[in-house]
């Protein structure tokens, strides 16, 4: 079949006049980058029926370059970006010209790639700024009107440039400055409402000192979808263009169109402002560089650094790993930091049992199985031949593995949003046959929990015991915390936060800020009331006490194993989980009479919680208080937080390697 341009682009026609398709036929554009956004712009504006083109770029497509950039195919490896663009082009349509620019644009040959141009669609890397700024400033000169459109985060924003109007350097300001400053006054220009900043989940992949950003497919595309359908009314001269200082922002990620009238630009004081908080915020972030790659010397190992993204109690990671071998393990519970949150040993335990379903999981994921057993505390395992596994068990641990490490407590209040029957059902599934899980959706039973929770923090706030725990459990850096709670996962706002870090300054301190009226009020109502109420349903996780009556250790470590394969479901089915087990700890320390204050008023406070937790909470589901060993609320999240507990390396967590040991004796 041959080509036939009326035919092609028939299916524009409606949106555009037959008259008008004409007109685009005939434009000429000039592209300038054919990589991030630049290749997408050109194949948009080829199926957009124009077909004279002047493109330039001097790189060739690489690996880092496929998650984003339309030539970037195995195909295309180490070949001319400009020419496999315009092989791509030609594809569409083999009535296109071109200019070709291999060398990319310089001041030499400005002129000749703007040559009869009659709008210019910047598509060049965000950090190439001074050549941008060149050519921007030739477009003006010669009457030549200009889009930009950058991938920032989950959005697009975008700018249009009038020859007759406001100029790319009256509004970025960028001459004069170093590059870093550069980069800084572009971003401000681009993005002035900033609204990417809720988009960036690890800041240690972005850095403008050493040009590095982060972006994504779906921003890309929707840069050439802006730039479309901007150059479409720049050249047919209808519809209206907000030329600058006006300045837009597509947010795909919050589902809003921000649109700013920028006076002055970078010049106004607001962006200077703006300017100064972007440049503080690189330098809070200074310090972080990407995580490197562990190297493994043997599977176990790869497997273990999985495992050790288990939960434990403020993250303490209390796990001591005992490596007998390149296939076998031991792994046991440090209990010499004990505190008032886990004097009995079963929530440790229940850590212990999280860590091994992880690398269960994970030694799945690598083609083994893991055989165990409990001797006491001590969990004694081995790797073997995967050859045994059912096909629903290597199914349900792919569906997990992805999940291990990106499982974390969320501490917001979530949506009212149901849980769906059938992944209530899912989750139960997961469950041994002596493993009950008991669901609290009514507002009756939200009420009973979030009484239990709000007495638990009067109490554990006003415990003697507590302060050096939570002095020392927060990570202040404002960063994700390997051996901690970072403060910005708390679930407070920024006044909670900073009065609750002024006050763990000193005991001194502390007990003045309890001694005023209702001081534990606020962390009630926002750390207990409203996620109480905020959330799907909670749960109770219980034996069955007419199959385990009385539960060992062993238990204790299947239960958590349970538990994990639990909270990884939920999570691989986007819902957040937080634990309130300290209302069932501080009950059963009254219920086995275990001493856990010397303050005898919080002593009775936490009989009147024993009370009520039995009664109220677990009394209307018939389940008795020494058969729990769970309880949480899960729910849509509403928001994520910018900072988490992160892990040890490896190497802190194992106590022996007699491998190491080995080695020395047959050195020697």
């Amino acid at each position: 079949m041959e080509f036939d341009y009326d035919t092609a682009f028939s299916r524009n026609l409606g949106l555009v006049t037959q008259d008008e398709q004409a007109i685009l036929r005939s434009k000429k554009v000039a592209i300038a980058g054919m990589g991030g956004v630049g290749g997408s712009h050109l194949l948009t504006l080829v199926r957009m029926g124009i077909e004279r083109f002047a493109i330039a770029d001097m790189d060739t497509f690489d690996l880092v370059n496929f998650n984003r950039q339309a030539g970037a195919m195995m195909s295309n490896l180490g070949l001319e970006k400009v020419e496999v663009m315009k092989k791509a082009a030609l594809d569409i349509n083999p009535n296109c010209k071109f200019e070709v620019y291999a060398e990319g644009v310089t001041l030499k040959n400005m002129d000749g790639f703007l040559d009869g141009v009659d709008i210019y669609v910047d598509g060049l890397d965000f950090f190439v700024l001074e050549m941008r700024a060149e050519i921007f400033k030739r477009c003006r000169e010669l009457g030549i009107p200009a889009v930009t459109a950058g991938p920032i985060g989950l959005s697009t924003a975008y700018l249009a440039f009038d020859p007759h109007g406001m100029s790319f350097e009256d509004y970025f300001r960028l001459e004069g400055h170093d590059p870093l400053t550069q980069s800084i006054h572009f971003l401000a220009g681009l993005t002035p409402r900033f609204a990417q900043k809720t988009h960036i989940v690890d800041f240690s992949r972005i850095n403008l000192r050493e040009k590095r950003g982060a972006s994504l497919a779906p921003s890309c595309m929707a840069c050439s979808a802006v730039m479309g359908a901007e150059v479409l009314k720049i050249l047919l001269g209808r519809g209206k263009v907000h030329y600058l200082p006006w300045a837009l922002q597509f947010d795909m990620y919050q589902n809003k169109l921000y649109k700013t009238y920028n006076w002055a630009g970078n010049h106004n004081p607001l962006n200077k402002f703006k300017i100064a908080m972007i440049r503080k915020m690189l330098d809070r972030h200074a310090g972080t560089a990407p995580p490197v790659a562990p190297i493994y010397n043997s599977v176990i190992e790869e497997i273990l650094d999985q495992a050790k993204w288990a939960p434990s109690g403020d993250n303490s990671q209390p796990w001591r790993i005992a490596l007998a071998d390149d296939f076998s393990f031991s792994v046991e519970v440090d209990r010499s930091k004990r505190n008032v949150y886990n004097l009995l040993e079963m929530p440790d335990l229940i850590s212990a049992g999280m860590f091994l379903e992880n690398a269960v999981i994970a030694a799945r994921h690598k083609g083994y199985d893991i055989k165990h057993r409990v001797m006491g505390g001590r969990i004694e395992a081995g790797l073997v031949p995967s050859s045994t596994m059912t096909a629903a068990r290597v199914d349900q641990s792919r569906i997990l593995y992805p999940y291990i490490k990106t499982r974390s407590v969320n501490r917001y209040p979530y949506k009212l949003k149901p849980i769906p029957p059938l992944v209530a059902a899912a989750a139960e599934e997961l469950l041994d046959h002596d493993i009950k899980i008991h669901w609290l959706k009514g507002m009756s039973e939200k009420w009973a929990v979030a009484r239990a929770t709000m007495m638990t923090s009067d109490i554990r706030l006003r415990l003697p015991e507590t302060y050096f725990v939570h002095k020392h459990m927060i990570d202040w850096s404002g960063q994700n915390s390997p051996d901690k709670m970072p403060a910005a996962s708390l679930g407070t706002n920024s006044l909670s936060t900073s009065l609750t870090k002024w006050a763990l300054h000193s005991e001194k301190r502390n007990r003045l800020m309890l001694k005023l009226p209702a001081a534990t009020l606020s962390f009630q109502v926002e750390l207990d009331l409203i996620p109480s109420i905020f959330c799907a349903s909670h749960f109770v996780m219980s034996f069955d006490p007419a199959v385990t009556p009385d539960p060992q250790s062993s238990d204790y470590i299947r239960a958590g194993a349970n538990m994990q394969r639990f909270w990884l479901y939920l999570t691989s089915q986007n819902m957040a989980l937080q634990p309130w087990y300290i209302p069932i700890m501080f009950s059963r320390y009254i219920e086995d009479n275990i001493a856990f204050t010397v303050d005898q008023k919080l002593h009775k406070q936490a009989q009147t919680l024993h009370d009520h937790v039995v009664n109220k909470v677990l009394g209307p589901i018939g389940v008795p208080l020494r058969s729990v060993f769970f309880t949480g609320r899960i729910g849509y999240p509403t928001k994520v937080s910018q900072a988490r507990s992160v892990r040890k390396p490896l190497s802190d967590l194992i106590n022996s390697d007699a491998r190491e040991t080995a080695d020395q004796k047959f050195d020697q």
